[in-house]
């Protein structure tokens, strides 16, 4: 009689037992998006494992929170670790004054808007989105939408800027 290798009877268990799984993911995934075992069980796994975020499109997307640049950055100088939990990683927009833009023909551009003579909102802006960028100039008011990527101290200098990225200008 002839027996199954051990080895190969543990790797036919173990390639069973991921196609099952897999299944069941996939199902919840595209059946049920929003059910508790995806939202609480399968896209958490999904995304340890993967290590990768969605891309989120800034442009399209509705921003979690809508401020003034002045509020931004007083929520972090009050509390900086309530903020960044209420922040950071959301699509937030901003409005404020511009004080400098970095070159113009730099690819890596930066808009800071005025807090407080000190503190900036340093928003890095999305590439893409430069075409949009004509006519502004220090010391117009804009409304900027962009991610929350937390703050940075100077405490030589006593300011703490508000960092975004991926920003565009909202029309």
């Amino acid at each position: 009689m002839n027996r199954i290798p051990r080895w190969l009877a543990i790797l036919l268990v173990v390639g069973l037992l991921a196609a099952l799984g897999g299944g069941a993911a996939f199902y919840f995934i595209t059946k049920q998006p929003e059910s508790f075992v995806t939202q609480k069980i399968i896209k958490p796994v999904v995304g340890f494992m993967s290590g990768f975020k969605k891309f989120e499109n800034v442009d399209e997307s509705k921003p979690d929170f809508t401020l003034s640049s002045v509020e931004l950055q007083s929520a972090f100088a009050t509390d900086e670790a309530q903020a960044k939990e209420m922040y950071q990683s959301k699509i937030v927009q901003v409005n404020g004054m511009i004080s400098s833009i970095t070159a113009a023909s730099d690819t890596n551009l930066v808009l800071l808007l005025e807090v407080d003579g000190i503190s900036n909102i340093s928003c890095q802006m999305d590439p893409q989105f430069h075409s949009r960028m004509g006519g502004v100039a220090p010391g117009n008011n804009v409304v900027i939408k962009g991610i929350c990527s937390g703050s940075k101290k100077d405490d030589l200098l006593g300011s703490q800027d508000v960092l975004m990225n991926r920003c565009v200008l909202v029309n």
